[in-house]
């Protein structure tokens, strides 16, 4: 291209003369903004996103970054599941479990204790009961610590929201590690679910701003690859020491697991200390616009002038467009994601991933390791390595699915729903026809049923839901809406991983109030029916849509079938990059 100010063809992008010069030819606001960049970027945003394989090429530091951000999702999954996993070492169910015994005759956790550690509490109610021992509990705490991420985020930034997770994590691995009965050890799950909290808000807004738009939603599904890969490090690690340590007495069945989940959150702290920097959307908000110049050149190194002062551009562009729909609002809210357009986005951004929670997912992951024991399987441990080794191989398969055009977000998410909503019914239908114990065959369906709903999630609900929970929200309050998105799933799933150890209470055993497995079975395979059908009225597909593109639609009350058809113009609200003239 000439070095002249010549307009680029389709094919090509626009080199600093041209931008420059449209800036300087075309009209400029009344505050000094170059109208004709914002209109480059407006053209770059509505757009047809650049091969795949290419954007990755030109972006490896910002992938790099983002990927050393994910791994602290690692700790998440790892060290909730060994606290969940542990309850199949018979050494730790003795201590833990006050030498409580089950019916056959093995020592085990009694089912209020469980319910007591997933409890939904908040961390003010102190009963003389006992049931209320724990009201500072895993799921008590992360229904908090969700809102209040979501408020932090914005404050101090996502790098280091992330941080304080993974320093609560520490705190979480000591308190496990000193705790001697089931009393101290909701200390630990406690921490564990506060630090969840944080760790999950601040990785998704983090991805959302910084993975490129044709990459983001695989990146987004990252998410919940990172979570189950530590789940599955989880079980392995708890299930290989039990494996050497298998007696009552030996209490390195569970202490080395605990040291290992204590370890991980100091490194990846560290790592991330020295290598992650913050967004520069969050600084660009924040009004440090020196900052995030400096940040995105450091993101994405290489560039030519004419890509960077783009990218600057289509910054400005995407939060002009959202203060002109808000009339240049100051400030925001919590409550701001609940009025009008932004209401249906926050929706969107928390039924997807919430799905999965009425699907089965607090049956066939938190509580896998409980259900398995209760199912008559002869290794819980091994049984529960196995689903959730399907899990990690089910994630890396559909990770780059996401950025199919002809799959994309909404079929993955519908298919997983479906998925698990066949497993929970097969499950169902098989524990109807025999009775507890369970025959060996039946006990191999069983595992089958739970590999297949975690498949099924890991299609569905848990890569697409996390990618609505990025995409979802305006950028003004991205932070805000993925708090609602992930406070969503933890508080339905809460719910359902504090209700299962006594919906699992077989009745003809003589147990009040259960469902028994084969109840549970069908109790979630009818939910699923429900929320297939509130997928396709309501959700949209934002698949190579850019977050421009994702705004006009919203604001133009698009249909959420016809997301994908319809085409974007920029026109909506007022046009800010044409000429404003006089005030």
């Amino acid at each position: 291209m000439s070095i002249l100010s010549q307009p680029p063809s389709a094919e090509e992008k626009p080199d600093l003369a041209y931008i420059e010069s449209v800036a300087d030819d075309q009209c400029k606001g009344a505050d000094g903004k170059g109208e004709g960049t914002l209109k480059l970027a407006e053209q770059q945003l509505l757009s047809e996103g650049r091969p795949r394989w290419e954007v990755i090429k030109d972006n490896k530091r910002a992938m790099l970054v983002i990927m050393i951000m994910l791994v602290a999702i690692v700790v998440g999954g790892t060290d909730g599941t060994v606290a969940n996993a542990l309850v199949g070492s018979q050494s730790f169910c003795k201590l833990m479990g006050a030498e409580y015994k089950n019916a056959s005759g093995v020592y085990a956790i009694p089912p209020k204790t469980n319910t007591i550690w997933n409890a939904v509490n908040t961390p003010f109610q102190v009963k003389k009961s006992k049931a209320s021992m724990s009201a500072k509990t895993e799921a008590g705490l992360q229904v908090i610590s969700v809102p209040v991420a979501g408020w932090l985020i914005d404050r101090v930034g996502r790098k280091y929201t992330m941080g304080i997770g993974l320093l609560i994590y520490i705190v979480a691995g000591a308190a496990q590690i000193g705790a001697q009965d089931w009393r101290s050890y909701c200390v630990a799950k406690m921490c564990y679910g506060a630090a969840g909290g944080f760790s999950q808000t601040a990785s998704v807004t983090y991805v959302s701003e910084v993975a490129p738009r044709e990459i983001r939603g695989a990146f987004l599904a990252v998410v919940p690859l990172m979570t189950t890969l530590g789940i599955f490090l989880a079980a392995f690690i708890t299930y290989y020491c039990n494996l050497h340590w298998p007696t009552v007495d030996s209490k390195l069945g569970y202490q080395v697991p605990m040291i290992v989940v204590l370890i991980l959150p100091v490194l990846i702290l560290v790592l991330q200390f020295f290598t992650v920097i913050e967004t520069p959307y969050y600084l660009l908000l924040r009004g440090k616009a020196d900052h995030a110049k400096r940040n995105m050149r450091r993101l994405y190194p290489g560039r030519s002038e004419a890509d960077y002062a783009l990218q600057w551009a289509e910054y400005e562009y995407i939060l002009l467009k959202e203060a002109e729909q808000k009339e240049l609002e100051k400030g925001t809210s919590f409550l701001d994601c609940l009025k009008g357009t932004d209401l249906r986005r926050t929706f969107c951004a928390v039924l997807p991933q919430a799905s999965q929670s009425f699907c089965g997912q607090s049956l066939i992951a938190t509580q896998a390791t409980y259900f398995f024991t209760l199912a008559g399987q002869k290794n819980s441990l091994k049984s529960t390595t196995i689903s959730h080794g399907i899990g990690v191989a089910a994630y890396f398969f559909t990770a780059g699915l996401l950025e199919v055009p002809w799959l994309g977000r909404f079929r993955m998410l519908i298919s997983g729903q479906v998925i698990m909503g066949s497993a929970m019914f097969i499950l169902g239908a098989v524990t109807t026809r025999y009775a507890l114990p369970y025959p060996a065959s039946v006990a191999d369906v069983i595992l089958f049923c739970i590999c297949l709903g975690v498949f099924g999630a890991a299609v569905g609900p848990g890569a697409a839901g996390w990618a609505y929970i990025g995409e979802s929200s305006s950028a003004r309050l991205r932070g805000k809406t993925a708090m609602y998105g992930v406070l969503g799933n933890t508080l339905i799933g809460a719910c359902f991983t504090t209700a299962i150890p006594y919906m699992l209470v077989d009745p003809v055993s003589g147990g009040k109030g259960g469902l028994g497995v084969n109840g549970v079975g069908f109790w979630f395979a009818a939910w699923a029916t429900v929320m297939v059908a509130a997928t396709v009225l309501t959700i949209p597909d934002y698949t190579g849509l850019s977050y421009a593109q994702i705004d006009e639609l919203f604001a133009r009350k698009v249909p959420a079938r016809r997301f994908r058809s319809t085409e974007t113009t920029g026109d909506y609200g007022r046009d800010i990059t044409q000429p404003r003239g006089p005030h």
